[in-house]
Order: structure tokens, then C-alpha cells, then sequence
């Protein structure tokens, strides 16, 4: 196919063997379906733009978009949660991972031999 710009850009295309033996589509011919160089020349536009825009939106503003209030920036040391939303923990540090572990010890750690398999441990 003269012209074709999959094609240019595959040129050993024709030299390999087919490995889809099967009636079903080839990767070619549902990109060629969805995807012309039109498409993907605006796809990629707006995704630059995109991209090169989102670091100057204010993040209050994508927050508030989001739907919630954003918070203020901290060095506390404490979970901090926006205004009606909740928090449930799910695993904490040294939590047992099987029945059968003995109670966690934080001092009792060593990188060479774990003492039991609980969440965390190397």
C-alpha cells in the first residue's frame, strides 16, 4: 500500500510471518478502525496541553472541583482528614499476617532473619 503511514512505518511488515491464524481482528485493523493520523495527531495535542497546563491551576481549585475542601498545608505529625470524609485502618505496622505469629516486636527486628511474618517485616 503506496502512501499508507502504518505501513511506511513498518516496512519489514510484509516479510513477517502471520501469527494470528485465527478469524479474529488483527492489533492492525482496530487501529486502523479507531485510531487515523488525524486522531492521533489531536489526541496527543491535547494531551500535551494538558500536561503542559495542569502545573498552573491552582490545586484549591481541581480540589474544590473534586468536591471537597482542600487542606492546609502541615507538618504535624497526625492523620490529618478533609471535613466530612472518615478514615478506617486497615493493617498497622507489625500487624500478624497468619494466625500462628507471636506479638510484634519493634526493637526485636533484624534485616538478616525476620523473627515472624507480619506486615512490614523484611
Amino acid at each position: 500500500m503506496q502512501g499508507d503511514w502504518f505501513h511506511e512505518a513498518h516496512e519489514d511488515h510484509a516479510e513477517q510471518a502471520i501469527s494470528n491464524h485465527s478469524q479474529n481482528d488483527t492489533f492492525e485493523s482496530v487501529w486502523r478502525r479507531r485510531m487515523s493520523r488525524r486522531t492521533l495527531l489531536k489526541t496527543g495535542i491535547a494531551s500535551l496541553l494538558v500536561t503542559c497546563v495542569a502545573p498552573f491551576i491552582p490545586s484549591e481549585a481541581t480540589a474544590r472541583a473534586a468536591g471537597f475542601a482542600p487542606l492546609s498545608h502541615s507538618t504535624d505529625d497526625k492523620l490529618r482528614i478533609p471535613t466530612g470524609y472518615d478514615h478506617t485502618v486497615l493493617l498497622r505496622w507489625g500487624d500478624p499476617v497468619v494466625s500462628d505469629t507471636p506479638e510484634f516486636d519493634p526493637s526485636a527486628q533484624s534485616s538478616a532473619k525476620p523473627s515472624s511474618p507480619a506486615f512490614a517485616e523484611t
